[in-house]
């Protein structure tokens, strides 16, 4: 067979492209060989895939480290030289500084474990789609701050540092909260703050605030369940429940007339599960062991 024959023959089988003489550069070599662009295709597809895996990575890592900052214990540990963990009630949130530092450290504790929350949220997704291409051609920016906002909260309730016992979420739920439905938690806010006032429960403020906020978004957004809102649905239903099992005690101690009111006027120094802790507004070693 001829050098002409064996080109056309590996012409026709597919081997090869087709070429004037044999000793032409192999397909595989040549730029309009389709074996050569399924192949850069493929590799440019999946780096755009990794490209995406590693940023949605660190979003949340970022979202869940900005979470995790124990803010109530360092500010405890600053003002007042104790362990938050030891005293009152032993957790770290807001209405335990109340306790511990007074109302004034709690209102700025309440201030950045919301910011813990409201920050990544806001600003790692957009961050996220400026440097990563892919990932904005693949994940809303919606669906990629409620995931970031729903590392925050986790890393709130489960700080690494601290052995992954944290607070209880509400605060940095409502910082997330904020930057998804702001009008919803203005009535989350207003809620807290009457519950709080008649009863003197931070717990049944939180409760009812986290009810109240839930309502609102799916009274005031239309098709809640469309396409458009749909993750955002799901995830508030999910924090919701997250909070709510993160204040089961509580909720058994109100259930039960036992939940113990905050005391504006006075601060505890009593250790946590002592009768002085209880006096208050603490909790029983074994009510914080069932936390």
């Amino acid at each position: 067979m001829g050098e002409r024959d064996a080109g056309q023959v590996a012409s026709v089988r597919g081997v090869t492209c087709l070429v004037a003489e044999p000793t032409e550069e192999p397909c595989a070599r040549s730029p309009q060989c389709p074996a050569r662009s399924f192949a850069a295709t493929d590799v440019e597809s999946i780096a755009k895939v990794m490209e995406t895996i590693i940023a949605l990575v660190l979003a949340v890592a970022c979202g869940y480290l900005c979470g995790s900052i124990p803010v109530g214990l360092i500010t405890a540990k600053l003002v007042a030289g104790v362990d938050l963990r030891t005293v009152a009630s032993g957790n770290i949130g807001a209405t335990n500084v109340a306790r511990v530092c007074g109302w004034k450290w709690a209102l700025f504790v309440l201030a950045l474990d919301a910011a813990k929350g409201a920050l990544p949220a806001f600003f790692v997704p957009r961050v996220s789609h400026a440097l990563f291409s892919s990932l904005s051609q693949r994940i809303l920016i919606t669906d990629l701050t409620v995931v970031v906002g729903l590392a925050a909260i986790l890393g709130h309730m489960f700080p690494v540092w601290l052995g992954f016992r944290g607070g209880k979420g509400g605060a940095t739920g409502l910082g997330v909260g904020a930057v998804l439905a702001p009008k919803a938690v203005l009535v989350a806010a207003l809620l807290y703050v009457v519950i709080v006032a008649v009863t003197r429960y931070s717990s049944l403020g939180t409760l009812t605030g986290t009810l109240g906020y839930l309502v609102t978004y799916l009274a005031t957004t239309p098709e809640p369940w469309g396409r458009t809102h749909r993750t955002v649905t799901v995830f508030l239903l999910l924090a919701a429940a997250l909070i709510f099992v993160r204040h089961r005690a509580n909720i058994g101690r109100l259930l039960r007339g036992q939940e113990h009111r905050l005391n504006f006027g006075r601060r505890a120094t009593s250790p946590a599960g002592a009768p002085g802790a209880q006096e208050a507004g603490g909790t029983t070693a074994s009510e914080q062991a069932a936390r």
